[in-house]
This record gives structure tokens, C-alpha cells and sequence, in this order.
């Protein structure tokens, strides 16, 4: 058998997972759909189903315990960041429309202001759309923008706070910043990293006092890394965040890092410092959302299971009751209505699908509270050919001896879902420009489906048998309606056959991992 390493200098393009947030270990929160209840049939608006968010990532959220609703603003859709204002009631959404509003954004931090009695918003991220393929959010545009406004919601009304000072954020992200409500000291307290500096050792502490923001200097402090938190604990009476004690990967790149805690650590906020609970408490060795649950304590939603936190120590490790689909960029706040966690949104990490289901954990169980706004089934728009392909590229071909199957994929495009009718021809030519004479080339492949984020690739295939005997400087070209690309292909290290080649078209698909 011809021994085969075939060198191809078409661009490969990883259609997912490639630019995810690496740095943020915690960022991977296991959490997926729940196929408890079965879909509704609702009829469908601008805005999704009536009455029920369309799906989004790294919205915001917080409990307006003075109006008895969970708000939720912002987030990134297909179309680039919002500005929506929702709440939720214990039983469903609701648009808000008010007079006056923050500007589109999305990981804004909010929380409940007890001096005022409002819901406080603060900074975010705002970028352009992304394009056409690009990943949704802010996370992934050169040009994202950091905001620094704070604005205070009545239940009716966003006005904004002339703020003298402004917490400084160096990056709105799952871990690295956060804010919760110290109800036992009546204060909003916003806990952040700093610049990663040689030597440094604590996040920054700041507080809403008197309309303005103060930073605080606590003698102690948890340590400049990834946490989980700050989160009210009504069982215990405080504030709380949880830290694990590494391996940690966004401590800076130049000098040292902060210094790591030896131990897995919980602190608890005194109205004026920092306490290590101690390593007896069995903090959880991983990185998660540390969210409010009412009576029950606090739940930390991890990579792959969540843990309880009952006012005294850690435990109630339970495997999450949901599929194998990473789900991030979500919200969730604890909802006194319904006494339950309710949790909405989020993104299938590395992928633009979006989530549009609420879900409730009742203190033992999760369950679907409204199912997610039915996808398109019928009459799909058209797609064009550039704005769904997600690159050409090759493989080697594992059941067929000494061959290579040259594939152009199809994926959703940026715009949702569509229906997909094209014929892809391709081509091999020599370095002289001329076509090779290979038996089936060139040759074309009608790729007919669907594109939804369930379909995940379909690919049109070109299978070259004794792919040893292309000729140095060879080309591959793929054309279908508006998209052709032409790269060099080269088949090196290779012992010739000297049997002729054969190209054969095929159609294959590679379904979304879940």
C-alpha cells in the first residue's frame, strides 16, 4: 500500500470552537435544554414568540425585589448587541418598552441597589454586527467598546446616574468581574480583577454609596483570579465568592502572576473585609456561576455539575440533569415569586446556535418553564452559497486506499437558518493552468438540504484515488454560484503507485455535536 501524507494548502476553517474564551476556564458551564415539556405552538413576532425573549448570549440580569421581577437587558443576537428590556413575573416575560434606556450592550453587570430600591446597571461591552460566519458577541470584534455608565431601573424606567467615579473593569467577562447585593450591609458591592500586575494580589472591591461609586480597601481581599460570585446567601446571612485554587490561566502574560491560594477558598464580606471561611468547608475544585437560591442557599453551576451551598459548608454535588451540550452565556437569578432559580439564554458554546428556553431549578429539580421559540420548519429563505460556506479543505480517506476527499462544508450562516440548492463543480489543474487528466475530472455534486444548527455540516465531497500521483503544484478549485476559491494542492512524502487516478463527487455530513 502506497504510503500517503498529502500536503494541502487549502484553508481549513474550524467552523467552531477555534476563538472560544479560553481564558476563561469557568466560562465552560455545563447547562443544556431540557426535553421535559413538550414545544408550544405560539404565534411568532419581530421579537420571537409573543410573550417570550428571542434567543441571545451574555444578556444581564438581576431580582427587583420592590417590583417582584427578575429584569433582563442587553445580550448579542445574529444582529449585533441589544437593548431590549424584558422581566419576568414567576410565570412569564414581558417586553418592557420604556421612555428612556441604556444603549445596546451586552455582559453588563446589574444588581439590586438598596438604598434607592432600584435594579443598578453598570458598563458591558458594545460592538458592531459581526460578519457574515462571524461568532456572535463582543468577545469576538476587534472593535468592542467597554462602557462605563451606571443607570437605575424603577420597574418602569431606566434613568441614567451621573456618576463621579466609575469602577475600573478590564474586562467584562464570566469570572473576572462581578456584583451582588450585600443585603445584611444594605450596599451593592461590585468585585472585579485589576490589571494583571507583577506583584498584585487581590481583586478590587467598590461599592454604591450615595449615587457614586467608592472603591474600598479592604485589608483582606480574594485573590486576582477567576471567582465565582459575589453572591447574597440568605442562609448564612452574607456575601459570598468562591475561588479554586488553579490551575489558573488569566493571570497576565508578563511578570508573575497573582499568587494562588493553596487551597480551594470561600470568603464571606463583613460589611468591611474579606474573610477565608478555611479549607474544612470542601469548596468545589472548579470554576462556575455562583448564583443566589433563595433559602437553599447558593448554587455553583460548574463544567459538568453543580454544587450546593446550604449557609455552613459545601456539598450536594449532583451530575447535571441536561445533555452533553456545553451551554454558556446565560443568565439566571433567583426568582422570590416562584421561590426558584430561574436560569434563560446562553449560546452551545463554540457556535452561534443560540438558546431561547427558561428553566427553573426548584431546590431539588430543573424543569422547562417556557420552551424555547420554535424553529423555522417550513418555507426557508434562500442561501447563497458565499454566505454558508464555511470553507474548503481536504481529508484523508479512510476507507478507500492512497486517497484524498477534497470537501467544500456548508454551515448556518450568520443570518439563521436557510435552504440550501446549489451545485459545487470542481476542478484539478496543473501548474500549467491546464486541467489534469484524471478519469471524473473535473466534476460537480448538487448539495440540496436544510442548513439549522441540528443539520450541523454537509459537505460536498471529490474523492481522488491514488492521490500520490498528483503533480507538484497542482491546484483544487471549487465553484458554486457566488463563491469559488482556488488553492494550491501538493501530495508529498508519498511512494508512486503509478496507477491512474480517479476523482468520484459525493455529498457527506458531520451533524452538530450535542
Amino acid at each position: 500500500m502506497a504510503y500517503l501524507i498529502l500536503v494541502a494548502e487549502l484553508r481549513r476553517f474550524v467552523i467552531v470552537g477555534q476563538r472560544a474564551r479560553l481564558g476563561v476556564l469557568g466560562a465552560l458551564l455545563l447547562v443544556a435544554a431540557v426535553a421535559a415539556c413538550a414545544p408550544q405552538t405560539l404565534p411568532v413576532d419581530n421579537n420571537g414568540v409573543a410573550g417570550v425573549p428571542s434567543p441571545r448570549t451574555d444578556a444581564s440580569s438581576a431580582y427587583d425585589p420592590v417590583n417582584g421581577t427578575i429584569v433582563m437587558f442587553g445580550g448579542a443576537v445574529r444582529s449585533g448587541v441589544l437593548d431590549e428590556t424584558w422581566t419576568w413575573d414567576g410565570a412569564r416575560w414581558r417586553r418592557q418598552h420604556p421612555a428612556h434606556s441604556p444603549s445596546a450592550r451586552e455582559s453588563a453587570l446589574m444588581a439590586f441597589e438598596p438604598s434607592s430600591r432600584h435594579v443598578l446597571l453598570f458598563g458591558g461591552l458594545s460592538c458592531p454586527a459581526p460578519w457574515p460566519n462571524d461568532f456572535i458577541g463582543c468577545d469576538y470584534v476587534a472593535s468592542a467598546t467597554h462602557q462605563s455608565d451606571t443607570w437605575s431601573w424603577d420597574g418602569k424606567d431606566w434613568s441614567q446616574v451621573p456618576t463621579a467615579h466609575s469602577p475600573d473593569v478590564p474586562y467584562f467577562g464570566p469570572l473576572m468581574v462581578g456584583a451582588g447585593t450585600d443585603t445584611a450591609n444594605g450596599r451593592l458591592i461590585l468585585l472585579t480583577s485589576v490589571k494583571m500586575v507583577t506583584g498584585n494580589e487581590g481583586l478590587a472591591t467598590w461599592a454604591f454609596e450615595r449615587g457614586d461609586w467608592r472603591q474600598l480597601h479592604p485589608k483582606d481581599s480574594p485573590r486576582d483570579i477567576e471567582f465565582g460570585g459575589p453572591a447574597f446567601d440568605s442562609a448564612s446571612g452574607r456575601l459570598l465568592v468562591q475561588q479554586s485554587s488553579g490551575p489558573h490561566v488569566d493571570c497576565g502574560t508578563a511578570g508573575s502572576c497573582a499568587r494562588m491560594p493553596v487551597y480551594n477558598m470561600t470568603w464571606a464580606w463583613d460589611g468591611s473585609d474579606w474573610h477565608d471561611l478555611g479549607p474544612e468547608l470542601g469548596t468545589p475544585h472548579d470554576f462556575g456561576d455562583l448564583i443566589s437560591a433563595g433559602s437553599s442557599g447558593l448554587l455553583l453551576v460548574e463544567s459538568g455539575a453543580m454544587q450546593l451551598w446550604n449557609g455552613k459548608k459545601w456539598g450536594g454535588h449532583q451530575a447535571l440533569p441536561w445533555s452533553d451540550n456545553l451551554r454558556t452565556g446565560w443568565i439566571a437569578a433567583f426568582d422570590q415569586a416562584s421561590n426558584q432559580v430561574v436560569l434563560f439564554g446562553g449560546r452551545s458554546w463554540g457556535t452561534n446556535h443560540l438558546y431561547g428556553d427558561t428553566l427553573a431549578w426548584n431546590g431539588t429539580v430543573w424543569s422547562t418553564a417556557v420552551p424555547a421559540p420554535p424553529s423555522p420548519s417550513v418555507h426557508l429563505s434562500a442561501c447563497s452559497a458565499s454566505a454558508a460556506e464555511s470553507g474548503p479543505g481536504w481529508q484523508i480517506a479512510h476507507d478507500v486506499p492512497d486517497a484524498a476527499v477534497f470537501e467544500l462544508g456548508f454551515v448556518e450562516p450568520h443570518d439563521g437558518p436557510c435552504r440550501l440548492d446549489v451545485v459545487v463543480h470542481f476542478s484539478l489543474m496543473g501548474p500549467d493552468g491546464k486541467l489534469l487528466p484524471i478519469q471524473g475530472n473535473p466534476a460537480q455534486v448538487e448539495v440540496r438540504t436544510d442548513l439549522t444548527f441540528d443539520v450541523g455540516t454537509e459537505f460536498a465531497t471529490f474523492t481522488l484515488t491514488h492521490a500520490c500521483e498528483l503533480p507538484s503544484g497542482a491546484m483544487a478549485t471549487f465553484e458554486a454560484t457566488d463563491y469559488t476559491v482556488g488553492e494550491p494542492a501538493t501530495v508529498g512524502y508519498c511512494q508512486s503507485t503509478t496507477a491512474s487516478m480517479t476523482l468520484t463527487p459525493g455529498t457527506l455530513n458531520r451533524p452538530a455535536a450535542k
